[in-house]
């Protein structure tokens, strides 16, 4: 961490840290709640199933929402790295 703090990454780095110990938490809470209400074998589905929909519901309402601030944002940048995305493709990204 010290390395971190001296080459001044702590604000893209520390919340993303911070953040997966907070979810490690969480997750563990929905498990141990999911068995205790549902018993061991559906509390497990059911927290699966629940955290998969509220996965893939995050993932649209970000993309669907971001799209546009992303757009608006970063007008001149945007359109450079879509231009680049459809000459390049997935070479862009490697």
């Amino acid at each position: 961490m010290d390395v971190i703090i001296r080459l001044g990454c702590t604000r893209t780095v520390h919340p993303h840290l911070h953040g997966a110990a907070f979810d490690f938490v969480s997750r563990v809470n929905s498990f141990i709640s999911g068995g205790l209400a549902f018993g061991p074998v559906w509390g497990t589905v059911y927290t699966i199933f629940g955290a998969t929909m509220g996965a893939v519901l995050s993932f649209w309402l970000a993309r669907l929402l971001g799209k546009k601030f992303v757009r608006i944002r970063w007008k001149e940048k945007w359109g450079k790295l879509e231009k680049q995305l459809q000459q390049k493709g997935i070479d862009l990204v490697k």
